[in-house]
């Protein structure tokens, strides 16, 4: 029916032909709905494929443009062996067909012996010097009347690695050369008569040999210009390499990826040794820092600094000190600090404290000279501008505008010149600074900040206050550049993983004198131990330890004895020296006022709760006499006091056993109560935690030097 009337309206009754026309419109609509869906949902999908397409590009280009870096990279190489492989080739060849100088084959032939077969080649080298000459050297040496002049040139040319005689005669060669430039020690004067001399010992076919020395002569000018055209290719070589690492470390720290760390160790070990290998081509590291410099120069977008409107604290929490404004390619160098590299492996929460007072900036003789003379005024005025500039310097960060302002508020020589004229005023420059101080300055310093500001005031209109203004400004300063100084430092610990920081400190031993360490482990060891059965890398980790632990408790200890190995542990080791005193005195007090009573545990409950107690005093503050007066005995506190001021054997016992216990991997209470610390288990648990994270470490680092001082020694004593 429905069908018929859409076929043939005309047949239908007027509401039926409306109902049809209505069910037409419908379909219409819907079919257009549907149309429409259909339509948006195919653009959605073709914005879709786009953004994919895009990312694929990217990763596309990221991935040629690496691919191309490396390349360039490579290609360079080649290129570069490729030079030295023909220029070896050309040599070869020459030597080879005879159409070298037979002192330039020699030379060769003993660059050569440097490196392969020493004994063969030398002693061809010398049979072919030697082939020179037909009669012994003592007759050639007979005739030569200044032995002075042969012994000087002999030095001289001893540089050669050559034979006493092969020196001898190339001696010779150059006294008789008519063409030496050599005016002192008198070689000309003696010239002739030893080249008369010279020529009747010696076939006359020696004037050969003149000739030949002149080639020779000329070959090692031509062997320098070549070696430093060569050293200039590969220092270029080097340099291009570095900056290739320095763009893929960008990459690296712009990247989320998980194996970025990695990268960016891999990168800092091997910049420093193409440094290494620069300062040996270039022969200084300022020269090296400038070519660097040069080839890769830093990024010198800084944003500007928005300037804070308030002095509040109230929305940081109070110990935050990280400046908010640094510039990370002025980040610290952990290469030029060997001690500051040691401290991050052993404590990757390093920072660095104040030590300064307060009190100790500025003598109050000194701000009475702003009331003074002129000239005495002058000078203070211009010393204080130079000290907040080098602390402007140090805090600002690399913000140029910044520093370029600070620079012309704090102009030396225009301040100098106001005062001379007595028109300068030193409290508004003070403002000014105070002003800067606040835009640089970490929250947790504001209030410092602020009431550096207050003093100012108060020191313009009362001079009384002069002495804690400046004292106020300097003391802040040297806060924020302690700020800057650990904020620097926890970037730079972040960055670089601990096995980079170890693997440096390794690369550094070899520059160093470890005369007393190589004494200190090699004292007293039985070498039959290291000769039996075992894995040698571990007895020898067994007696380092051993040697420590037993360092820490010896009666004599001293620091100013210890090993060059420890030389930056020295405050360490005499904290843990400290801390295993007081165990070991707390521990034998202990046990002796048990010693009447060892079962009760009633007491050893009052023990544990008073040592307990005191946890935070071990110091010299800890009171052992509450110890002490929980024995009745009169008998065992005059023990217990002996025990305490070490003249008991009780306290050399437990020396030896805390010694032991020390050594081991896993401590647990049922050792510690057999061997005596039943009291002080929770303080013995905590040094042990405390201590051999400490060992592992310095083994880490010094575990191969060990080895190899003791594999030497045991070598040569067998």
């Amino acid at each position: 029916m429905f069908l018929s009337i859409l076929e043939d309206p005309a047949k239908c009754s007027p509401p039926e032909k409306l109902r049809a026309r209505l069910e037409a419109v419908g379909i219409k609509q819907a079919r257009s709905d549907l149309e429409g869906a259909s339509r948006r949902r195919c653009s959605r999908l073709q914005c879709y494929s786009e953004q994919c397409a895009a990312i694929v590009r990217h990763a596309k280009r990221v991935a040629l443009e690496k691919k191309k870096r490396e390349q360039q990279s490579r290609a360079l190489k080649i290129q570069w062996l490729k030079r030295k492989l023909e220029r070896a080739e050309v040599r070869r060849s020459a030597l080879k067909h005879g159409k070298m100088p037979r002192l330039e084959a020699a030379h060769i032939v003993y660059r050569a012996m440097r490196v392969h077969h020493t004994a063969l080649l030398r002693r061809k080298l010398y049979l072919k010097l030697n082939a020179l000459f037909e009669k012994p050297i003592e007759q050639v040496m007979a005739t030569i009347a200044d032995r002075s002049v042969i012994t000087a040139c002999t030095k001289a040319l001893g540089t050669f690695g050559l034979t006493r005689s092969t020196r001898v005669f190339l001696s010779l060669f150059c006294i008789l050369d008519k063409n030496t430039q050599d005016h002192k020690s008198g070689v000309k004067v003696c010239a002739k008569e030893l080249y008369q001399s010279f020529a009747e010992a010696i076939d006359p076919n020696i004037q050969n040999s003149f000739r030949f020395l002149a080639r020779w002569r000329q070959y090692l000018q031509a062997f320098d210009q070549w070696k430093m055209e060569d050293q200039k290719e590969v220092i270029a070589f080097l340099v291009n390499s570095y900056r290739n690492l320095e763009e893929m470390k960008n990459l690296a720290m712009s990247s989320k990826d998980e194996y970025a760390d990695q990268v960016l160790a891999e990168v800092h070990t091997s910049q420093t040794n193409l440094e290494r290998k620069l300062v040996t081509l270039v022969g200084s590291q300022s020269r090296v820092n400038e070519i660097l410099r040069d080839a890769v120069p830093l990024n010198e977008h800084v944003p500007e600094t928005k300037q804070r409107p308030k002095l509040e604290t109230g929305h940081y929490k109070a110990d935050t000190a990280t400046p908010v404004r640094l510039n990370l390619a002025e980040n610290i160098v952990l290469d030029s600090n060997l001690n500051l590299t040691h401290e991050l492996i052993m404590n990757p929460e390093f920072q660095l404290q104040n030590e300064i007072s307060i009190e100790s900036f500025m003598n109050p003789a000194d701000m009475n000279v702003l009331e003074a003379g002129k000239e005495e005024r002058v000078g203070l005025i211009t010393s204080l501008a130079k000290t907040f500039r080098e602390y402007f310097d140090k805090v600002i960060c690399g913000n140029e505008t910044l520093k370029t302002h600070t620079d012309e508020i704090l102009d030396v020589e225009f301040i100098k010149d106001q005062c001379e004229r007595d028109a300068y005023d030193f409290w508004a420059m003070c403002e000014v600074v105070v002003d800067h101080m606040a835009l640089l300055c970490s929250p947790a310093r504001d209030d410092l900040v602020h009431q550096c500001k207050d003093l100012v005031d108060q020191a313009a209109r009362i001079p009384e206050h002069s002495i804690d203004a400046v004292r106020h400004i300097l003391y802040t300063f040297e806060l924020m550049k302690i700020d800057v100084a650990n904020h620097q430092i926890s970037e730079a610990a972040a960055k670089i993983p601990r096995d980079a920081l170890i693997a440096y400190e390794k690369n550094m031993i070899h520059s160093r004198d470890l005369s007393r360490t190589n004494e200190w482990i090699l004292e007293g060891i039985r070498y039959a131990e290291f000769c039996a059965e075992g894995v040698f890398e571990d007895k020898v980790r067994t007696l380092y330890e051993r040697k420590l632990t037993h360092c820490l408790m010896k009666d004599d200890f001293s620091l100013d004895y210890m090993p060059e190995s420890f030389e930056a542990d020295k405050t360490r080791l005499a904290v843990f020296r400290k801390r295993s005193t007081r165990i070991i005195q707390i521990s034998g007090v202990c046990l002796t006022v048990l010693s009447s009573k060892p079962n009760d545990t009633e007491l050893v409950a009052q023990l544990q709760t008073e040592i307990v107690s005191q946890l935070t005093d071990l110091d010299d503050t800890f009171d052992i006499a509450t110890i002490i007066k929980l024995s009745q005995d009169p008998v065992i506190q005059r023990v217990a006091e002996r025990v305490w001021n070490g003249s008991d054997t009780t306290v050399s016992i437990l020396r030896r056993r805390l010694c032991s216990i020390l050594q081991k991997e896993v401590v647990t209470d049922k050792i510690l109560e057999a061997h005596g610390f039943k009291c002080t288990k929770v303080l013995v648990k905590q040094l042990h935690k405390d201590l051999r994270p400490f060992l592992n470490l310095h083994w880490q680092i010094y575990g191969d030097t060990y080895c190899h001082f003791i594999r030497m020694a045991a070598e040569s004593h067998n």
